[in-house]
């Protein structure tokens, strides 16, 4: 079997696993069996790759991650986003990307309520403490402990606000959108980098 076979049967695993994972409510019942099934597998080979679905829900939050970071860092890097300007655009890729929003909302350490992987938060904070770099710009440089939760509640608040929107809460999108941007920096002003100055 070809690296390219499996690399491509890992990642059909993956998508299945945040479509399925990604429904709103949370579909919290959702089963390797399903995700083996959508993938075109049996649920065997799903293991052989994985092990548990606490581990492939785990490769799944960090692919999900993994694309949403390198876009980010290109926005604050390349292009010099202001963190208003960056605050929005982080609303709008997860309104734009609703099943892997609503994927982190229901599995991801950082906000749900039904993943029963212990493990999990500590891969949350050693994910977030390894991209300290990204928020830096914004938050100058911090102990990794503030850090952290500047970086988490940044972007659980965006996250929650995605929330309200994918679940038609809020019929004016673009209202609530601008207001809770507004609110996000807000909220973060006094650890804005030279406000401690």
């Amino acid at each position: 079997m070809s690296r390219k076979y499996i690399a491509d049967l890992e990642g059909r695993l993956i998508t299945e696993t945040i479509s399925l994972g990604g429904d709103n409510p949370a579909n919290v019942d959702f089963s390797t069996k399903a995700i083996a099934n959508a993938a075109g597998v049996s649920e065997f080979t799903l293991f052989q790759r994985f092990g548990s679905k606490e581990k492939l829900i785990s490769a799944s939050i960090r692919f999900v991650c993994d694309e949403a970071v390198e876009l980010f860092g290109k926005w604050i890097k390349d292009e010099k986003d202001s963190f208003e300007v960056f605050s929005a655009r982080v609303l709008d890729y997860f309104l734009s990307h609703p099943k892997e929003t609503m994927f982190l909302i229901n599995y991801s350490a950082a906000s749900s309520h039904v993943t029963s992987d212990p493990e999990a938060f500590a891969r949350y904070r050693e994910y977030i403490l390894a991209h300290l770099d990204l928020m830096e710009p914004y938050f100058g440089k911090r102990s990794p402990d503030e850090a952290f939760l500047l970086w988490s509640s940044f972007f659980r608040r965006l996250l929650m606000d995605a929330q309200f929107v994918l679940s038609d809460l809020y019929p004016d999108v673009a209202t609530y959108r601008e207001m809770s941007a507004k609110v996000c920096c807000s909220g973060l002003s006094g650890f804005r980098k030279g406000k401690e100055e």
